[in-house]
Protein backbone atom coordinates (compact mmCIF):
# COMPACT_ATOMS: atom_id res chain seq x y z
CA UNK A 1 0.00 0.00 0.00
CA UNK A 2 1.68 3.12 -0.89
CA UNK A 3 1.49 6.00 1.56
CA UNK A 4 0.31 8.96 -0.79
CA UNK A 5 -2.85 7.68 -1.59
CA UNK A 6 -5.55 5.29 0.53
CA UNK A 7 -5.82 2.06 -0.54
CA UNK A 8 -8.55 0.26 -3.10
CA UNK A 9 -10.00 -1.88 -0.40
CA UNK A 10 -10.34 -1.96 3.51
CA UNK A 11 -10.65 -5.15 5.17
CA UNK A 12 -12.14 -5.09 8.07
CA UNK A 13 -12.36 -7.75 10.81
CA UNK A 14 -14.11 -7.09 14.25
CA UNK A 15 -11.81 -9.04 17.05
CA UNK A 16 -12.82 -10.21 20.65
CA UNK A 17 -10.48 -12.74 22.61
CA UNK A 18 -9.62 -14.28 19.34
CA UNK A 19 -6.43 -15.38 20.32
CA UNK A 20 -7.20 -19.41 19.09
CA UNK A 21 -7.38 -18.22 15.06
CA UNK A 22 -6.39 -14.79 14.66
CA UNK A 23 -3.03 -15.78 13.22
CA UNK A 24 -4.27 -17.95 10.53
CA UNK A 25 -7.08 -15.39 9.92
CA UNK A 26 -5.09 -12.26 9.02
CA UNK A 27 -2.24 -14.55 7.35
CA UNK A 28 -4.92 -15.46 4.85
CA UNK A 29 -5.32 -11.85 4.25
CA UNK A 30 -1.77 -11.05 4.07
CA UNK A 31 -1.59 -13.43 1.53
CA UNK A 32 -4.22 -12.12 -0.80
CA UNK A 33 -2.90 -11.82 -4.35
CA UNK A 34 -4.14 -8.25 -4.86
CA UNK A 35 -2.17 -6.42 -2.35
CA UNK A 36 -3.63 -2.89 -1.97
CA UNK A 37 -5.53 -2.68 0.43
CA UNK A 38 -5.55 -1.86 4.56
CA UNK A 39 -6.28 -4.67 7.30
CA UNK A 40 -8.46 -2.42 9.91
CA UNK A 41 -8.67 -4.39 13.13
CA UNK A 42 -11.41 -3.78 15.34
CA UNK A 43 -10.44 -4.91 18.97
CA UNK A 44 -13.73 -4.75 21.14
CA UNK A 45 -11.98 -5.06 24.76
CA UNK A 46 -9.73 -8.46 24.28
CA UNK A 47 -8.84 -9.88 27.14
CA UNK A 48 -6.51 -12.65 25.91
CA UNK A 49 -3.86 -12.99 23.96
CA UNK A 50 -4.82 -11.50 20.54
CA UNK A 51 -2.83 -8.61 20.68
CA UNK A 52 0.19 -9.99 21.87
CA UNK A 53 -0.85 -12.42 18.29
CA UNK A 54 -1.14 -9.27 16.52
CA UNK A 55 2.06 -7.86 17.46
CA UNK A 56 3.76 -10.72 15.44
CA UNK A 57 2.95 -9.06 12.24
CA UNK A 58 5.07 -6.84 11.03
CA UNK A 59 2.68 -5.30 8.18
CA UNK A 60 2.11 -1.45 7.53
CA UNK A 61 -0.81 -3.07 6.26
CA UNK A 62 -2.65 -3.77 9.36
CA UNK A 63 -4.19 -0.37 11.51
CA UNK A 64 -5.69 -1.89 14.57
CA UNK A 65 -8.52 0.68 17.08
CA UNK A 66 -9.11 -0.38 19.94
CA UNK A 67 -12.42 0.23 21.56
CA UNK A 68 -12.77 1.34 25.44
CA UNK A 69 -14.42 -1.67 26.66
CA UNK A 70 -16.51 -4.04 25.23
CA UNK A 71 -19.18 -2.31 22.66
CA UNK A 72 -20.19 -5.16 20.91
CA UNK A 73 -20.11 -6.50 17.28
CA UNK A 74 -22.71 -3.93 15.75
CA UNK A 75 -20.85 -1.22 17.30
CA UNK A 76 -17.28 -2.22 15.94
CA UNK A 77 -18.70 -2.63 12.43
CA UNK A 78 -19.84 0.79 12.45
CA UNK A 79 -16.85 1.99 13.99
CA UNK A 80 -14.76 0.34 11.60
CA UNK A 81 -16.61 1.52 9.01
CA UNK A 82 -16.21 5.11 9.86
CA UNK A 83 -12.68 4.69 10.03
CA UNK A 84 -12.19 2.83 6.74
CA UNK A 85 -9.84 4.35 3.93
CA UNK A 86 -10.73 1.90 1.08
CA UNK A 87 -13.11 2.50 -2.09
CA UNK A 88 -14.49 -1.12 -0.36
CA UNK A 89 -14.78 -2.86 2.29
CA UNK A 90 -14.16 -6.31 2.76
CA UNK A 91 -15.70 -8.29 5.34
CA UNK A 92 -13.90 -10.63 7.73
CA UNK A 93 -13.91 -12.58 10.83
CA UNK A 94 -10.70 -13.58 13.03
CA UNK A 95 -11.61 -17.41 12.97
CA UNK A 96 -11.79 -17.59 9.01
CA UNK A 97 -9.93 -18.36 6.30
CA UNK A 98 -10.34 -16.28 2.65
CA UNK A 99 -9.05 -18.29 -0.53
CA UNK A 100 -5.98 -16.30 -1.71
CA UNK A 101 -7.88 -14.66 -4.70
CA UNK A 102 -10.52 -13.66 -2.78
CA UNK A 103 -10.00 -10.01 -2.98
CA UNK A 104 -8.92 -9.64 -6.44
CA UNK A 105 -12.07 -11.41 -7.86
CA UNK A 106 -14.56 -9.56 -5.70
CA UNK A 107 -12.62 -6.42 -6.53
CA UNK A 108 -12.08 -7.13 -10.13
CA UNK A 109 -15.91 -7.76 -10.42
CA UNK A 110 -17.13 -4.78 -8.96
CA UNK A 111 -15.08 -2.25 -10.78
CA UNK A 112 -15.90 -4.22 -13.93
CA UNK A 113 -19.77 -4.00 -13.10
CA UNK A 114 -19.96 -0.10 -11.26
CA UNK A 115 -23.81 -0.76 -10.89
CA UNK A 116 -23.04 -3.48 -8.66
CA UNK A 117 -22.06 -2.36 -4.97
CA UNK A 118 -22.38 -5.68 -2.87
CA UNK A 119 -20.29 -9.24 -4.20
CA UNK A 120 -19.90 -12.37 -2.12
CA UNK A 121 -19.13 -15.74 -3.31
CA UNK A 122 -20.11 -19.32 -1.75
CA UNK A 123 -18.34 -20.89 1.17
CA UNK A 124 -16.87 -23.96 2.06
CA UNK A 125 -17.38 -25.05 6.26
CA UNK A 126 -14.90 -26.43 8.22
CA UNK A 127 -13.93 -27.35 11.88
CA UNK A 128 -10.47 -28.26 13.18
CA UNK A 129 -10.85 -32.03 11.81
CA UNK A 130 -11.26 -30.48 8.74
CA UNK A 131 -13.89 -29.95 5.76
CA UNK A 132 -17.53 -30.61 6.71
CA UNK A 133 -19.52 -29.08 3.56
CA UNK A 134 -20.33 -26.36 1.44
CA UNK A 135 -22.62 -23.77 1.29
CA UNK A 136 -23.64 -23.00 -2.75
CA UNK A 137 -25.28 -19.27 -2.18
CA UNK A 138 -27.51 -17.62 -5.19
CA UNK A 139 -25.81 -15.76 -7.46
CA UNK A 140 -28.02 -13.06 -9.36
CA UNK A 141 -29.43 -9.99 -7.88
CA UNK A 142 -33.29 -10.57 -8.50
CA UNK A 143 -32.90 -14.48 -6.76
CA UNK A 144 -30.99 -12.86 -3.88
CA UNK A 145 -33.41 -10.74 -3.62
CA UNK A 146 -36.22 -13.64 -3.19
CA UNK A 147 -33.86 -15.18 -0.88
CA UNK A 148 -33.68 -12.24 1.59
CA UNK A 149 -38.00 -12.96 1.93
CA UNK A 150 -36.40 -16.10 4.36
CA UNK A 151 -33.00 -15.62 5.11
CA UNK A 152 -29.33 -14.10 4.59
CA UNK A 153 -27.94 -14.37 0.95
CA UNK A 154 -24.38 -13.64 1.59
CA UNK A 155 -21.92 -14.90 3.65
CA UNK A 156 -21.48 -12.16 6.14
CA UNK A 157 -17.65 -12.31 6.68
CA UNK A 158 -17.06 -13.05 2.82
CA UNK A 159 -18.22 -9.85 1.39
CA UNK A 160 -17.02 -7.28 -0.15
CA UNK A 161 -18.90 -3.80 -0.27
CA UNK A 162 -18.77 -0.14 -1.52
CA UNK A 163 -17.79 2.13 1.12
CA UNK A 164 -20.31 4.48 0.51
CA UNK A 165 -22.96 2.02 0.58
CA UNK A 166 -22.08 1.01 4.29
CA UNK A 167 -21.85 4.64 4.94
CA UNK A 168 -25.11 5.74 4.38
CA UNK A 169 -26.52 2.16 5.69
CA UNK A 170 -24.99 1.21 9.11
CA UNK A 171 -25.55 -1.69 10.66
CA UNK A 172 -28.95 -1.66 13.49
CA UNK A 173 -28.39 -2.66 17.18
CA UNK A 174 -31.64 -3.72 17.45
CA UNK A 175 -30.95 -6.11 14.88
CA UNK A 176 -28.10 -7.86 17.28
CA UNK A 177 -27.25 -11.58 16.09
CA UNK A 178 -29.07 -10.96 12.97
CA UNK A 179 -27.31 -8.15 11.98
CA UNK A 180 -26.09 -9.19 8.64
CA UNK A 181 -29.49 -10.44 7.31
CA UNK A 182 -31.23 -7.35 8.34
CA UNK A 183 -28.33 -5.05 6.25
CA UNK A 184 -28.93 -6.85 3.31
CA UNK A 185 -32.77 -6.97 3.24
CA UNK A 186 -32.52 -3.48 3.36
CA UNK A 187 -29.74 -3.08 1.14
CA UNK A 188 -31.01 -5.56 -1.26
CA UNK A 189 -34.01 -3.57 -1.80
CA UNK A 190 -32.25 -0.80 -3.86
CA UNK A 191 -28.60 -2.01 -4.52
CA UNK A 192 -27.36 -4.17 -6.72
CA UNK A 193 -25.41 -7.71 -5.44
CA UNK A 194 -23.84 -10.91 -6.56
CA UNK A 195 -22.61 -14.19 -5.29
CA UNK A 196 -19.18 -15.24 -7.57
CA UNK A 197 -19.72 -19.25 -8.11
CA UNK A 198 -16.78 -20.23 -5.86
CA UNK A 199 -16.04 -21.03 -2.46
CA UNK A 200 -13.57 -17.67 -1.48
CA UNK A 201 -14.19 -18.17 2.46
CA UNK A 202 -13.71 -20.98 4.54
CA UNK A 203 -16.23 -20.91 7.46
CA UNK A 204 -14.52 -21.76 10.57
CA UNK A 205 -17.78 -24.04 12.67
CA UNK A 206 -16.88 -23.47 16.25
CA UNK A 207 -17.85 -23.38 19.81
CA UNK A 208 -16.60 -19.68 19.96
CA UNK A 209 -18.25 -18.93 16.64
CA UNK A 210 -20.77 -16.00 17.11
CA UNK A 211 -24.01 -17.39 15.72
CA UNK A 212 -23.42 -20.81 18.01
CA UNK A 213 -23.23 -18.14 20.96
CA UNK A 214 -26.57 -16.90 19.56
CA UNK A 215 -28.23 -19.88 19.26
CA UNK A 216 -28.63 -20.33 22.79
CA UNK A 217 -30.81 -17.71 22.77
CA UNK A 218 -33.24 -19.45 20.61
CA UNK A 219 -36.10 -16.84 21.49
CA UNK A 220 -34.23 -14.06 21.32
CA UNK A 221 -33.33 -14.58 17.53
CA UNK A 222 -36.37 -15.76 16.73
CA UNK A 223 -37.48 -12.43 17.63
CA UNK A 224 -35.18 -10.82 15.82
CA UNK A 225 -35.74 -12.53 12.42
CA UNK A 226 -38.92 -12.79 13.13
CA UNK A 227 -39.33 -8.69 12.84
CA UNK A 228 -36.95 -8.62 9.84
CA UNK A 229 -39.34 -10.84 8.01
CA UNK A 230 -42.34 -8.71 9.22
CA UNK A 231 -40.30 -5.78 7.81
CA UNK A 232 -39.99 -7.56 4.42
CA UNK A 233 -43.42 -8.41 4.45
CA UNK A 234 -44.60 -4.80 5.31
CA UNK A 235 -42.20 -3.03 2.31
CA UNK A 236 -44.41 -5.56 -0.37
CA UNK A 237 -47.52 -4.34 1.68
CA UNK A 238 -48.12 -8.19 2.64
CA UNK A 239 -49.72 -8.71 6.59
CA UNK A 240 -49.18 -12.82 7.45
CA UNK A 241 -51.54 -14.57 9.93
CA UNK A 242 -49.56 -15.30 12.64
CA UNK A 243 -49.59 -19.17 11.39
CA UNK A 244 -48.02 -18.28 8.62
CA UNK A 245 -45.39 -16.30 10.13
CA UNK A 246 -44.14 -19.15 12.53
CA UNK A 247 -44.10 -21.22 9.96
CA UNK A 248 -41.98 -18.99 7.57
CA UNK A 249 -39.40 -18.40 10.80
CA UNK A 250 -39.07 -22.20 10.39
CA UNK A 251 -38.55 -22.79 7.34
CA UNK A 252 -36.06 -19.76 7.14
CA UNK A 253 -32.91 -22.06 8.21
CA UNK A 254 -32.38 -25.88 7.33
CA UNK A 255 -31.94 -26.40 10.92
CA UNK A 256 -35.33 -24.75 11.61
CA UNK A 257 -36.81 -27.44 9.14
CA UNK A 258 -34.97 -29.96 10.66
CA UNK A 259 -36.57 -29.07 14.25
CA UNK A 260 -39.94 -28.74 13.36
CA UNK A 261 -42.39 -30.20 15.05
CA UNK A 262 -45.06 -33.07 13.14
CA UNK A 263 -47.81 -31.01 13.46
CA UNK A 264 -45.79 -27.60 12.62
CA UNK A 265 -46.10 -29.20 9.28
CA UNK A 266 -49.46 -27.41 7.76
CA UNK A 267 -49.13 -27.95 3.69
CA UNK A 268 -52.64 -25.41 3.26
CA UNK A 269 -51.01 -22.42 5.45
CA UNK A 270 -48.23 -23.02 3.66
CA UNK A 271 -49.18 -23.34 0.26
CA UNK A 272 -51.52 -19.63 1.15
CA UNK A 273 -48.50 -18.04 2.42
CA UNK A 274 -46.80 -18.52 -0.16
CA UNK A 275 -49.33 -17.48 -2.64
CA UNK A 276 -49.58 -14.27 -0.90
CA UNK A 277 -46.35 -14.10 -0.75
CA UNK A 278 -45.98 -14.29 -4.45
CA UNK A 279 -48.94 -12.04 -5.52
CA UNK A 280 -47.28 -9.15 -3.14
CA UNK A 281 -43.85 -9.57 -5.30
CA UNK A 282 -45.92 -9.32 -8.59
CA UNK A 283 -47.53 -6.16 -7.50
CA UNK A 284 -44.36 -4.49 -6.08
CA UNK A 285 -42.47 -6.11 -8.96
CA UNK A 286 -40.00 -7.24 -5.92
CA UNK A 287 -38.68 -9.47 -8.03
CA UNK A 288 -39.40 -11.97 -10.93
CA UNK A 289 -42.24 -15.07 -10.23
CA UNK A 290 -39.38 -17.08 -11.15
CA UNK A 291 -36.60 -16.04 -8.59
CA UNK A 292 -39.53 -16.47 -6.16
CA UNK A 293 -40.40 -20.05 -7.50
CA UNK A 294 -36.78 -21.04 -7.17
CA UNK A 295 -36.37 -20.17 -3.38
CA UNK A 296 -39.84 -21.55 -2.34
CA UNK A 297 -38.97 -24.55 -4.73
CA UNK A 298 -35.36 -25.19 -2.82
CA UNK A 299 -37.45 -24.94 0.58
CA UNK A 300 -39.95 -27.42 -0.67
CA UNK A 301 -36.73 -29.84 -1.48
CA UNK A 302 -35.28 -29.28 2.11
CA UNK A 303 -38.89 -30.50 3.29
CA UNK A 304 -39.11 -33.13 1.69
CA UNK A 305 -35.45 -34.36 2.41
CA UNK A 306 -35.76 -33.92 6.02
CA UNK A 307 -39.41 -34.13 6.98
CA UNK A 308 -40.81 -36.14 3.85
CA UNK A 309 -41.49 -39.08 6.20
CA UNK A 310 -43.19 -37.21 9.18
CA UNK A 311 -45.52 -34.89 7.33
CA UNK A 312 -48.07 -37.64 6.84
CA UNK A 313 -49.24 -38.95 3.17
CA UNK A 314 -51.75 -36.49 2.03
CA UNK A 315 -48.92 -33.49 2.98
CA UNK A 316 -46.43 -35.86 1.09
CA UNK A 317 -48.37 -36.28 -1.42
CA UNK A 318 -49.34 -32.26 -2.25
CA UNK A 319 -45.79 -31.17 -1.75
CA UNK A 320 -44.46 -33.95 -3.90
CA UNK A 321 -47.12 -32.34 -6.96
CA UNK A 322 -45.92 -29.01 -6.49
CA UNK A 323 -44.62 -27.61 -9.03
CA UNK A 324 -42.45 -24.97 -6.93
CA UNK A 325 -40.34 -28.44 -5.65
CA UNK A 326 -39.45 -29.41 -8.78
CA UNK A 327 -38.21 -25.50 -9.93
CA UNK A 328 -36.13 -25.88 -6.75
CA UNK A 329 -34.65 -28.98 -7.68
CA UNK A 330 -33.83 -27.54 -11.27
CA UNK A 331 -32.45 -24.43 -9.71
CA UNK A 332 -30.44 -26.16 -7.15
CA UNK A 333 -29.30 -28.70 -9.91
CA UNK A 334 -28.43 -25.55 -11.83
CA UNK A 335 -26.35 -23.58 -9.10
CA UNK A 336 -24.53 -26.32 -8.69
CA UNK A 337 -23.47 -26.64 -12.45
CA UNK A 338 -22.52 -23.21 -12.11
CA UNK A 339 -20.10 -23.77 -9.15
CA UNK A 340 -18.96 -26.57 -10.84
CA UNK A 341 -17.75 -25.02 -13.99
CA UNK A 342 -16.31 -21.99 -12.34
CA UNK A 343 -13.90 -24.80 -11.08
CA UNK A 344 -13.69 -26.30 -14.48
CA UNK A 345 -12.86 -22.44 -15.97
CA UNK A 346 -10.23 -21.85 -13.25
CA UNK A 347 -8.30 -25.67 -13.64
CA UNK A 348 -8.48 -25.46 -17.53
CA UNK A 349 -6.67 -21.63 -17.26
CA UNK A 350 -3.96 -22.77 -15.03
CA UNK A 351 -3.26 -25.97 -17.52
Amino acid sequence: MQNNRYPEITVLMPVFNAERYIGSAVASILNQTFMDFELLIVDDGSTDATMETLSRFDDSRIRIIKNEGNRGIVYSLNKGISLAQGKFIARMDADDISEPSRLMLQHRYLTNHPHVDLCGSGMILFDDEGIIGKVYYNLDWDTLKAETLFNSPFPHPGVMVRREVLLANPYRAEALHAEDYDLWSRLLRTHRGVNLPGFLLHYRISSDDITAKASKRIDERKRIISRIHQDNFAYLGYTPTVDALNIHYQLSSTEGIKRMELGDIKMEVLRDHFHELLNSVRNTGYCRAASFYSVCGKIYLKLLLYRGKDMGVWNFIVLLSSFQLWIGIGAAALLRASYFLRKVHQLTARG
